[in-house]
């Protein structure tokens, strides 16, 4: 008689619960969720992702997709644009309700103290070392008197916005022509007050749209660090961010947890063992930490190197990027777009794999 060995995940965050619907999808494993907050306490916010093979399931509960996408500076405008690979937002609270209702894991609420007997996967965060940029902001889900938005694009960066406090832009997701999710979001080491990011909102909305009238029905925030955040004592074990699944170049992270639940299914099934592997290539990790490296040190550019990845890539070749599936020929030609000292200068240094690395 075979025995279903259950499986203790600790955390119960996008990382557990979308490993844990898929250990039930396919009869494999149950699921045991130990955490001190259950997922149903945590605030709704959206999650970003480019369509990719491995994302069926999450582009069907997906809230909203756009085929076309701008990337805006003082100087242009970028369009991009993708039939295969549309650009979709998920609220985390309607993924997290799906994997919950799939799995039928049980979820203990508990403080961990001790280390579980395997099999298990940990997915709480790592705490970050000092010096690190931060992605951080805040976003009012808005709908406004009248119709200002376009909805068939989403704007992924726009510039246009005050750049005193750090690398700043807005990200706007039009759900209709008078609803949108509007975010202020800055790259930089320190975290602002509230009315910074708010006071970036309206007048971005009034600058841009002529948009002084809107309710605010949610407001989201966060600070997620650029920085390898990966549990190196317990490789094996980790999972999401702890386990490597946050990009960081850009903070993205729904996709690569994704791909790695898929890997932990995958690898099981070749080898009956239980072991999570980082679904960042050694080569994206390597360019991110260059890449951060040049921000730090040269933030004058950093508007322009921006620029000059979208506009050396289509539509397509930059949602393959940003989702760590890109051709070398993609790569190579995002390289030859920058700016080659800077970059060489930070390929070189010691210092780009002492920082957050």
């Amino acid at each position: 008689m075979t025995v279903t060995p259950e499986i203790t995940l600790i955390g119960s965050g996008c990382a557990s619960l979308s490993l844990a619907k898929e250990l039930a999808r396919h009869n494999v494993a149950r699921a045991k969720i130990v955490t001190d907050k259950s997922y149903q306490d945590r605030p709704d916010h959206i999650w970003g992702f480019w369509q990719m093979p491995w994302l069926d399931d999450a582009v069907s509960q997906a809230t909203h997709s756009w085929k076309q996408w701008h990337i805006i500076t003082d100087n242009m405008t970028v369009s991009h644009k993708s039939d295969e690979h549309p650009y979709c937002s998920l609220h985390a609270g309607k993924w997290l309700g799906y994997c919950a209702d799939i799995s039928g894991a049980k979820e203990v609420i508990e403080e961990v103290t001790d280390t579980p007997p395997a099999p298990y996967f940990d997915s709480r965060p790592v705490p970050a070392d000092e010096g690190i940029f931060y992605q951080h902001f805040i976003g009012h889900h808005i709908k406004a008197d009248r119709d200002v938005f376009n909805p068939d694009v989403a704007i992924l960066m726009d510039f246009r916005c005050d750049q005193s406090q750090g690398l700043h832009f807005m990200y706007l997701l039009p759900t209709s022509a008078n609803e949108a999710l509007v975010e202020s979001t800055l790259f930089s080491e320190q975290l602002l007050d509230k009315t910074y990011y708010e006071t970036a909102i309206k007048s971005y909305l009034a600058t841009h749209y002529d948009l002084s009238s809107y309710e605010v029905s949610h407001v989201e925030t966060g600070a997620i660090p650029l920085a390898d955040c990966r549990d190196k004592s317990a490789p094996h074990h980790a999972i999401g961010a702890r386990g490597g699944a946050l990009r960081p170049s850009s903070g993205y992270a729904f996709s690569f947890i994704q791909k790695q639940v898929a890997g932990i299914l995958s690898h099981h099934a070749r080898t009956g063992d239980w072991q999570a592997i980082s679904p960042l290539a050694p080569r994206d990790l390597w360019m991110d930490k260059v890449f951060m490296a040049v921000l730090q040190a040269r933030p004058e550019l950093s508007i322009s190197i921006f620029e000059a990845i979208a506009k050396s890539l289509d539509g397509s070749e930059f949602a393959r990027f940003m989702s760590g599936n890109a051709s070398l020929a993609t790569i190579l030609k995002m390289m030859l777009s920058m700016p080659k000292w800077p970059f060489i200068k930070a390929a070189l240094s010691p210092r780009t794999y002492r920082r957050g690395m």
